[in-house]
């Protein structure tokens, strides 16, 4: 544990923990939506018309289409999509729970769990209502699980089905569920002396999936050449009257391309996606803060643990070569800074120094405040369902309580500073 529990924060720590979800619910409120157009082509498009791109889904709907006939497909189709998105939340909630109140309670831990759920991701996220994002991150943070808790092969089959998903996941959830088998390897090492168990399925969770990827994008490649598995797909999308036509004739020809194709044709347009200045200024603050925690955490000296780090939080930016959704795409590097430190403090036993804890405390808050300002603001010329001012008392008990656990902690760690000298 990095500190002691402190008795009369008791009943203020669970109300802190539902004011996260709270948080979460405000987020979500902001610019929830029911699933888009595009989002809809995927889930309308399995495998029982060819072998397309993240077809899994899809196919399992058709199949729950099938065993409840006597409801309308755009009902089905939405609470499908609602109740994913709650389990993720759900998931991240668990998440935290977990590590907070159960294993790794600490102001460190309180500042940076309240953080994440007070950043635009949520906000972003809400928008993607119906995308494959929330299985990625939910099939993600399952596998992390089963790494801290020594169950390793569900995650070899869980990574390999997730990739015909969304191919993304080799690049979002792949990376991190690898460095959470390393962190667990380290850890092992020091007990036992022997980690080639763990080497082992580092070496089959990363080399399965990534073997499937390149198979389903030559699959991909002759599909998109013939061209006819794109028309079979938008023969089958007009058959339900509530799609809409323009969808139906370019998306499809989108889920059928091989990433290669893509690149030929996206690449030039790439810098001007990465270094959009307003994407990166929303999600930077909160990435570099857990960058600094994280560095605080395990020390500056392991220079290729925290290389390997750094390169986990920035792959994803990689998908800027290929595709315009910027903000969506920062999205993931919070994320993955975020479950980054999450699998830190969950086998961290270190105890931070006072000094330590106070700076870290101070720059948080900066951080922590800075974050809650720019969420105020963020969207206000897009579709944010909430006024400024509703925002700013619906972000309050959140504020409220996360400052009261910081101040009853900072006097806990005050008093046994003083006690100790």
């Amino acid at each position: 544990m990095l500190t002691n529990v402190p008795k009369s924060n008791g009943l203020l720590k669970y109300i802190w923990f539902a004011s996260l979800a709270w948080a979460m619910a405000v987020g979500t409120l902001r610019t929830w939506s029911t699933a888009s157009c595009y989002a809809k082509v995927q889930w309308l498009t399995g495998y029982e018309i060819g072998w397309v791109k993240r077809g899994v889904p899809g196919t399992l709907f058709s199949i729950l289409q099938k065993l409840m006939p006597n409801v309308p497909t755009l009902n089905l189709l939405n609470f499908v999509t609602i109740a994913i998105y709650i389990c993720f939340g759900f998931c991240l909630l668990y998440s935290i729970y977990i590590l907070v109140l159960k294993r790794s309670y600490s102001i460190i831990s309180i500042l940076s769990t309240t953080l994440f759920t007070v950043s635009s991701f949520w906000v972003m996220q809400a928008n993607l209502m119906g995308f494959y994002d929330h299985i990625v991150f939910i099939t993600t943070i399952i596998c992390i699980h089963l790494v801290l808790n020594d169950k390793l092969l569900p995650v070899v089959i869980l990574s390999s089905i997730c990739v015909f998903v969304h191919e993304t996941f080799i690049l979002t959830g792949l990376p991190i569920i690898i460095f959470a088998i390393i962190h667990s390897m380290q850890v092992t090492a020091k007990k036992t002396k022997d980690s080639s168990r763990l080497i082992k399925y580092a070496v089959l969770t990363s080399a399965i999936p990534i073997l499937l990827f390149l198979v389903q994008s030559v699959m991909q490649g002759a599909f998109y050449e013939t061209n006819e598995l794109t028309q079979r797909s938008r023969l089958n999308l007009r058959s339900y009257e509530f799609m809409d036509e323009t969808c139906i004739r370019s998306f499809p020809e989108l889920l059928n391309r091989d990433v290669l194709s893509f690149l030929k044709t996206e690449l030039i347009y790439s810098t001007q996606r990465l270094f959009n200045f307003k994407n990166f200024s929303e999600q930077f603050a909160t990435i570099a803060s857990y960058l600094l925690l994280i560095v605080g955490t395990i020390g500056l000296n392991k220079k290729r643990y925290l290389a390997f780090i750094v390169f986990t939080i920035g792959i994803p930016q990689s998908l800027h070569l290929i595709a315009w959704d910027t903000a969506r795409i920062w999205s993931y590097s919070v994320l993955l800074s975020f479950l980054s430190l999450y699998i830190i403090l969950f086998y961290s036993n270190k105890k931070f120094s006072f000094n330590k804890i106070i700076i870290y405390t101070f720059l948080f808050i900066l951080v922590f405040l800075f974050t809650i300002v720019q969420n105020f603001y963020l969207l206000n010329k897009a579709k944010d369902h909430l006024l400024i001012a509703e925002r700013v008392w619906l972000y309050l008990p959140v504020i409220i309580c996360t400052l009261a656990l910081c101040y009853n902690e900072l006097k806990h760690l005050i008093k046994q500073q003083v006690y100790e000298t």
